[in-house]
């Protein structure tokens, strides 16, 4: 039975981004299979234009970069402790961009917009805390945090790294501690932070092409982000009992962030209903391209703390301008 190539198309959208989609049917077995060779070449290009985001990669990319960028906001800095000595401590968290108010990536092969995981140990010191309890160091407070870690999101395995350091200077000393009340005072906080997610397909990524027809994409795929910035903060925080509430605001001065994406994915088109299963062709899908983010981003972030002696449990959410969600959680000892 003859096989025909329906389609080769070829693109070219600048010396960073290239794409290519083949498909080949089997005209007869479509037809016995009560479709038309035509409308099911159709239907394919647009399944899996759609859950490749070929249509548009460049900006889920830079969904991506922006992702990245929120989801280590916060993780190596304490904001409602004020620590006099010194502090360790873990946290898990994600980041989204362009996909509402929400921490996940969706049930989608793919994330349903920009999506990154990421988790962090990190450690602080107060440089005063051998000094003088009321000499300048006591209002500063130095930080570093950092972590790889490998997470399973089937059908793609993710790796997650995270590095950086911070300052923390008190503007405003703490109140007086020791009552059921205590402000914190003004705290102003800046630093380096470099981040980067990569998602790389470990099985079978099955797109529904219509009804009872599924295209068994297997190969190579691989999108990665990263993103280098400078984040500039003001915040304060209330203690009250062993429940202490924080909240601040700054800007992420973006020093680099991108997304990249490389795959080969190849696969039968299967057709399989009323108990009739067969092969309806192939699919052969080639595919680079990146997405670069630049500028400022201003963002906001609250977060609560519950306190049991020298251990510290909080959670905070960041909420970016640019249409980005972070949170994470996470626990502290405080020295």
């Amino acid at each position: 039975m003859p096989i025909e190539t329906l389609l080769l198309w070829t693109a070219l959208a600048g010396p960073a981004a290239a794409q290519s989609i083949e498909i080949t049917l089997d005209e007869q077995a479509v037809r016995d299979a009560g479709m038309n060779p035509d409308e099911l070449q159709d239907e394919i290009e647009g399944s899996v234009s759609g859950d490749l985001k070929l249509a548009d990669q460049t900006a889920f990319l830079q969904q991506m970069a922006r992702a990245v960028l929120i989801s280590t906001k916060g993780m190596g800095v304490d904001y409602a402790s004020n620590p006099q000595h010194f502090l360790l401590g873990g946290s898990v968290g994600t980041g989204v961009n362009s996909a509402g108010a929400r921490f996940g990536r969706g049930d989608d092969g793919l994330p349903l917009g920009g999506f990154a995981f990421q988790a962090s140990l990190m450690g602080g010191l107060n440089l005063g805390a051998f000094g003088k309890p009321d000499g300048f160091f006591r209002r500063v407070v130095i930080y570093v945090d950092g972590m790889y870690a490998d997470t399973k999101l089937d059908p793609f395995t993710g790796k997650a790294t995270h590095l950086g350091a911070h300052l923390q200077l008190q503007l405003i000393r703490p109140g007086e501690g020791g009552g059921a009340v205590e402000w914190g005072g003004l705290a102003v906080t800046s630093g380096y932070e470099w981040a980067r997610y990569e998602m790389s397909l470990e099985q079978g990524l099955p797109i529904d092409v219509a009804d009872g027809t599924t295209w068994d994409a297997t190969g190579s795929m691989v999108l990665s982000a990263d993103a280098e910035s400078i984040p500039v903060e003001i915040s304060t925080n209330l203690r009250i009992l062993v429940v202490s509430v924080y909240a601040g605001a700054g800007a992420d001065v973006n020093l680099g962030a991108r997304g990249d994406s490389e795959f080969r994915l190849d696969g039968p088109v299967e057709f399989s209903a009323q108990g009739v299963d067969r092969t309806l062709g192939t699919v052969v899908v080639s595919h680079q391209d990146e997405g670069v983010v630049e500028g400022v981003v201003p963002r906001g972030f609250v977060g609560a703390q519950a306190e049991l002696f020298m251990v510290k449990l909080y959670g905070q959410l960041n909420v970016g301008l640019d249409d980005s969600f972070g949170g994470h959680v996470g626990a502290r000892l405080v020295f």
